[in-house]
């Protein structure tokens, strides 16, 4: 390489490095976020991507990639941090979660009428239900067969009728006493239609809206006060890790479900529809990012690395491997003076410096990049075809911008 683009190669790199170090990074970063924002209005949103583009990010990324065992087992100790965490001591359930917002929680559930009656006829209109009053009723009569005859005399008119039942009681076989429960359970069921259609219509009365708010009332003033410490004590961290591995078996059907994929490509077609044709300008504002923002973010997050790759070196080796080549080529030779030289001698070297030269790597400013054979024959064709000229004036040297 001639002496003189060697140079002006190496003050070259000496302004990229500035550039992105020191104050030099943060005007870089103030500037290309300022020109980037300056664009936005002018660029829309389907000019840079597509319905297709993003559908298919969520196919490669949410629907198809695997999730390693790393990931569970780093969600299940994350969990298990939170759990045993030293600041659920001194944090009640209220800090995290105002009263003021339980209300409101409480206050719209309650408001939603229909959702408490399906609920209701749900809960009332199944054979858990059923088994669940049948068993009520068979353990009140047996308990009322069994009752001690001093208690049953205490209450007017029972007397005889313990008498009877403990008659029955002491003379019945165990198989008969089998027979008959089998034969009540069986009755009450059988008669549970109508009990079940009288207890919704009983539910529905009792749980309005005014008792939904009481009965929340009430639960706030038992859980609001206690600590997290003391409502996570009921969670064993066996239980925890299994409901991590039921949740992400979840995940990993339900995201291979027509569903998913089906609700994905609607959302993504209605933003698209939304602001597809709006300025990227539009959409920033509408989630709350501006110029200044941004700019602060992408300093927190380029300083530190920029900062580490410069002290590594590796930041001036990207500078030199990606400028060298430019530098060791026909047509910067030819911009920076040698427009005059053999145009054949020129041609002859120009494939060898393409496909043999080879950026330097280089971890100092003092240190000469490289010399490839190519970049050799170019300077010996140019030095023989170039025109003799007078010595030049002195030059005042080439520093780095500040």
């Amino acid at each position: 390489m001639d002496a003189r683009i060697e140079k002006l190669f190496e003050a070259h790199v000496a302004h990229e490095l500035q550039s992105f170090s020191g104050k030099g990074l943060e005007k870089t970063i103030r500037g290309e976020v300022a020109a980037v924002f300056a664009q936005l209005a002018d660029i829309r949103l389907a000019d840079i991507a597509t319905p297709k583009q993003i559908m298919g990010i969520i196919q490669r990324v949410v629907i198809e990639m695997p999730i390693s065992g790393g990931i569970s087992e780093l969600a299940g100790e994350m969990a298990r941090k939170v759990l045993s965490s030293v600041i659920n001591e001194s944090t009640q359930l209220e800090d995290i979660y105002p009263k003021s917002i339980y209300d409101e929680f409480v206050d719209k559930i309650a408001s939603l009428e229909n959702v408490r009656h399906r609920i209701i006829h749900r809960a009332v209109h199944n054979q858990a239900y059923y088994r669940l009053v049948s068993d009520a009723v068979f353990t009140t009569v047996a308990e009322w067969a069994q009752a001690p005859k001093s208690l049953a005399k205490k209450i007017p008119g029972m007397g005889r009728v313990s008498d009877l039942g403990s008659l029955l009681s002491s003379i019945a076989m165990p198989s008969l006493l089998e027979t008959v429960e089998e034969t009540l359970r069986h009755t009450v069921e059988k008669g549970l239609g109508s009990v079940a259609a009288s207890s919704e219509e009983l539910l529905r009365e009792f749980m309005d809206e005014d008792r939904m708010v009481e009965i929340a009332d009430a639960t706030w003033e038992h859980v609001g006060h206690k600590t997290l410490a003391e409502h996570f004590s009921a969670i064993d961290p066996v239980d925890l890790d299994d409901l991590i591995v039921i949740g992400l078996d979840f995940w990993l059907h339900f995201r291979t479900t027509e569903f998913f994929a089906g609700i994905c490509k609607e959302l993504v077609e209605y933003f698209f529809e939304k602001y597809g044709n709006s300025g990227l300008d539009v959409l920033l504002d509408d989630v709350g990012v501006d110029e200044k923002m941004a700019t602060r973010e992408v300093m927190e997050l380029i300083k530190p690395a920029m900062k580490k790759i410069t002290k590594t070196g590796l930041l001036e080796d990207r500078i030199r491997a990606r400028l060298l080549p430019f530098y060791q080529s026909l047509e910067a030779a030819k911009i920076l003076g040698f427009a005059s030289a053999s145009a054949d001698a020129l041609q002859a070297d120009a494939p060898a410096v393409k496909e043999k030269s080879a950026p330097a790597q280089k971890t100092s400013l003092a240190k000469k990049p490289a010399r490839a054979t190519a970049a050799k024959k170019t300077d010996k064709a140019l030095k023989k075809t170039a025109p003799k000229k007078a010595k030049p004036a002195a030059k005042k040297k080439i520093q780095p911008e500040e």
